[in-house]
């Protein structure tokens, strides 16, 4: 990707162009990230109650 060689607009319509597309990948990815965030933290919640309910059941088994 670094050895790509950049190409600016040669008129003002291309630079709007770019500048959409640009915007539009961007909200993309943001919102794909967002989405991976709420994935991996409904993740973790499942993963901490799992181990609550680990750590609980020996504690009954001793009683």
């Amino acid at each position: 990707m670094r050895e790509q060689q950049i190409e600016l607009p040669q008129t003002v319509e291309e630079l709007q162009f770019l500048a959409l597309q640009l915007r539009e990948e961007l909200i993309t990815e943001r919102a794909a990230r967002e989405h991976e965030r709420r994935e991996l933290n409904d993740e973790l919640a499942m993963a901490r109650q799992q181990l609550v309910e680990l750590e609980i059941c020996p504690r009954e088994n001793e009683e």
